[in-house]
């Protein structure tokens, strides 16, 4: 990896630099946000309950708040760089990613004006949905000023930004999933649920397991790709590296698994002639697979012990009744229906012991009702040009559309589904050609990662809604989509 002369950084144009920077952080930090926390502003008794608790500052939901509202503060700065930088012709706005991301945004805001939507469930605080454009508007304009202000190797700041904020994603909710997986009888997928619960209290939403898992993969590519971290490393790293492998295995989240291979599969083909085949295989499916069986040995462990300690207690409590003369008490007759219902659960089938560790899946519908959600978008959409705006899938069905084909047609119809087409082929072509063509040349290596980072995605864009709506996948696809077009552009006009 290339050093980063940081010395140089703030050269020219610091106080720009800086700006960006800020802004691109503060807009990763407000990923999950729910707009309408931003109630609060116009309602007084919602301010009230939310803000304040028993008088006091509610310091969780005030945090949460500021954090709702910093992309919207910074808004003003961010225009006021576009039209310097407009006015000083340094940037052009021509038909290329960055311009068709904005239509698509513009896409989704379309249908929440149109007529046939009134028939609907819309209600004042679904125009608060805006804010998810807004926020992917800001974003894609800070990643495009960036790459026209930094130079080529100064700009992989940005780049190491993403990989910390994704590193303290990953190992601070994970462990929040660890910590039910070995306290309870769920596997690690499951865990997820009991993990959800605690953090609504604390005003943040844990990843779901696709997500989860999609953080560990990106996390790989880059370590893999960018810092280079391969069998011939010291053992440290390959521990470390084996064991987010073994998150993935361990989360069991088919589409990650799909992912997963197809990047080994797509490396391996490319640099095939630079590896050896036997000690990659090690480092990407047999150390994660001893570490995965090690915690999943753990867990059983864990659970049989807490059946020892179970049964020890009871006999304990059972002895002392039969020493008392009256043992009708009201502790003994407790005892006398007392049972583990977790214990009892697991002793009566071995398979549930299996069940703790691995996610089973309903052989009746492998989709996960994927299908079905699909059937009634598409027979509840009547405005097949332009659809219902943005999260319209959640609005008319209360439920994710698990597909980016699908959430563009139920969003912004045939017009999104066009652009979006139109935007992921052009992204698709540019990483493929970067990988297949350039790969030989001395690229900077984050390129050759934003490469393998936007063909993943786009094959998770298949069944999940993925860069259809801000979030995780759209702040890394379109960075690298910006990233690697702007790279492809500079190859050709050599």
């Amino acid at each position: 990896m290339k050093i980063i002369s940081y010395s140089d950084l703030w050269k020219k144009n610091n106080s720009h630099k800086l700006i960006l920077i800020f802004g691109f952080i503060i807009s990763w930090l407000t990923i999950s946000f729910a707009p309408e926390s931003l109630e609060v502003l116009i309602n007084k008794n919602i301010f009230t309950n939310n803000v304040m608790t028993n008088s006091r500052p509610n310091f969780f939901n005030i945090i949460n708040l500021l954090r709702g509202l910093s992309t919207l503060i910074y808004l003003p700065i961010l225009i006021f760089l576009l039209l310097k930088y407009v006015v000083w012709k340094k940037i052009t706005l021509k038909i290329n990613i960055f311009f068709l991301i904005t239509i698509y945004l513009f896409s989704q805001l379309i249908g929440l004006f149109v007529d046939d939507y009134q028939n609907s469930t819309l209600s004042s605080n679904d125009f608060l949905q805006i804010y998810y454009l807004l926020n992917s508007f800001i974003y894609i304009l800070i990643v495009h000023l960036s790459l026209k202000i930094f130079d080529e190797k100064n700009f992989q700041i940005f780049f190491n930004i993403i990989f910390i904020l994704l590193c303290l994603i990953f190992f601070i909710f994970s462990y929040k999933y660890f910590v039910n997986f070995f306290s309870g009888i769920e596997n690690l997928y499951h865990s997820w649920g009991n993990s959800n619960k605690i953090s609504s209290n604390l005003g943040f939403d844990i990843p779901r397991p696709t997500g989860l898992s999609r953080s560990a993969l990106i996390i790989i590519i880059i370590l893999h790709t960018y810092y280079k971290i391969s069998i011939n490393n010291k053992n440290l790293s390959i521990i470390f590296f084996s064991s987010i492998i073994s998150v993935i295995f361990l989360l069991y989240s088919r589409g990650t698994f799909v992912m997963f291979f197809s990047f080994l599969v797509l490396y391996v083909l490319i640099n095939y002639n630079k590896i050896n085949l036997f000690k990659y295989l090690m480092l990407f499916a047999i150390y994660p697979l001893l570490i995965g069986l090690f915690l999943s040995i753990t867990k059983i462990g864990a659970i049989k012990y807490s059946h020892y300690v179970f049964e020890k207690n009871k006999l304990i409590k059972i002895n002392d009744c039969n020493d008392k003369e009256d043992s009708s008490t009201l502790n003994c007759r407790n005892l006398a229906v007392e049972e583990n219902l977790v214990l009892k659960y697991l002793a009566s089938n071995s398979d549930n012991y299996i069940k703790s560790i691995v996610r089973y899946q309903n052989k009746k519908d492998i989709s996960s009702g994927r299908i079905q959600i699909w059937k009634d978008l598409i027979t509840i959409n009547d405005n097949v040009f332009f659809g219902y705006g943005v999260n319209a899938d959640r609005r008319l069905i209360g439920k994710n559309a698990s597909s980016l084909i699908m959430y563009t047609y139920i969003t912004s119809g045939i017009f999104g589904l066009l652009i979006i087409t139109a935007f992921s082929l052009m992204t698709l072509y540019y990483a493929f050609l970067l990988i297949l063509k350039f790969n030989k040349r001395n690229n900077t290596l984050y390129f050759e990662a934003c490469a393998y980072i936007l063909i993943v995605l786009l094959i998770r864009s298949l069944f999940e809604t993925s860069y259809g709506i801000f979030g995780i996948d759209f702040v890394l696809f379109t960075f690298c989509a910006l990233t690697v077009e702007k790279k492809m552009k500079k190859f050709s006009n050599k």
